[in-house]
């Protein structure tokens, strides 16, 4: 379906970045329903459990989740309407979402940054560590940044479109 010029976004390299994460994700899941599985198969038939795939779960996850809400604001499949902001005005009902907004991009700032402190911190233990399994977690870590890296930027780019349609009308 082509999309006619005025309707694309300014930001093709962070819908393609925001569209790549997508396919990750979905690679995520895929990993996720495969160690699960392997995992029940494990347990089922050799009546024990691994618990090899607790840590990755966890970072594959919180990936998806991450990578999926990157998506969501980049396809604008969020709920747009808020009966708040009908009775507002117009006008007023930008800035609050300007607010909104800015408020949600402090918090997935502070986020971004703590999880690239864990990121750091994983990786210099695992310098001193065995560094076969401290560098498999450092790799699956190293989604959450991403991700978070992913969604503040579509925050960043809805926040500046909202201003930017602000201080035309």
């Amino acid at each position: 379906m082509n999309v006619p010029k005025k309707n694309q976004t300014d930001a093709h390299w962070l819908n393609r970045c925001t569209s790549a994460g997508h396919c990750v994700s979905m690679l995520f899941m895929v990993m996720i329903v495969t160690l699960i599985s392997v995992e029940i198969f494990i347990r089922t038939v050799f009546q024990f459990s691994t618990f090899i795939s607790e840590k990755p779960l966890v970072y594959f996850l919180t990936g998806v989740l991450l990578m999926g809400a990157a998506q969501i604001l980049k396809d604008g499949s969020r709920i747009r309407r808020f009966p708040l902001f009908s009775m507002l005005g117009s006008t007023a009902g930008r800035r609050f979402r300007m607010a909104i907004t800015a408020v949600a991009i402090a918090v997935c700032s502070s986020a971004l940054y703590q999880s690239v402190v864990m990121l750091h911190r994983t990786y210099r233990v695992s310098l001193g560590a065995d560094f076969a399994t401290g560098a498999c977690l450092f790799l699956l870590q190293a989604v959450i940044p991403i991700g978070f890296l992913l969604f503040n930027l579509q925050l960043i780019f809805i926040f500046f479109k909202t201003f930017r349609i602000a201080q035309r009308a």
